[in-house]
Formats: C-alpha cells, sequence, structure tokens
C-alpha cells in the first residue's frame, strides 16, 4: 500500500523533516500554520521543507528505487504562495 510506504519512508526521516512533510502535505496544512506548528518563520519553513523532500526523495529511492521507475512517483504539490506583487520593469 502507498500510504504505508510513505510512512515507512517518513520514519527514517529527521523527526523535524518528518513532521514538517505530514503536516504541510499529508494534511495539507497552510504554510502558515505549519510555520506556526514547528515555531518558525515562513522563510524558515521554505528551507525546511526543501531539505525535507529531498531527504524524502534519497530515502524513498533507498527503498523503492529511483522515483522515475517507482510504480507511484511521489511528488510534491505546486506551490500554494500567493502571486508575487512585484511589478516588472
Amino acid at each position: 500500500d502507498l500510504r504505508r510506504q510513505i510512512d515507512a519512508c517518513l520514519d527514517t526521516l529527521n523527526p523535524r523533516y518528518a513532521r514538517a512533510l505530514r503536516l504541510r502535505l499529508l494534511e495539507d496544512r497552510s504554510r502558515e500554520d505549519v510555520a506556526e506548528l514547528l515555531e518558525v518563520k515562513i522563510g524558515t519553513l521554505d528551507v525546511l521543507m526543501y531539505r525535507a523532500v529531498r531527504a524524502f526523495r534519497k530515502a524513498w529511492e533507498a527503498q523503492s528505487g529511483p522515483m522515475s521507475e517507482s510504480p507511484h512517483p511521489v511528488t510534491t504539490p505546486a506551490h500554494r504562495a500567493a502571486p508575487s506583487s512585484r511589478k516588472s520593469s
């Protein structure tokens, strides 16, 4: 079962990474909620998520082989931040 494989993979990660991924991706919480629960700023959460996804990918590939060959590729949802309000010059 895919969810069991994901949970097993998360269990091998740094607990902080696993918690961030569970909250953000599996529980579908907002970046703001996750940052508040982890007691970090949004920028710190972004770095934490980047590192957590890299660690998950490495653990997943060690468990199941390269993601492109996996029968159930694991991907992250599109970035949910509000579009930039910067004006183009």
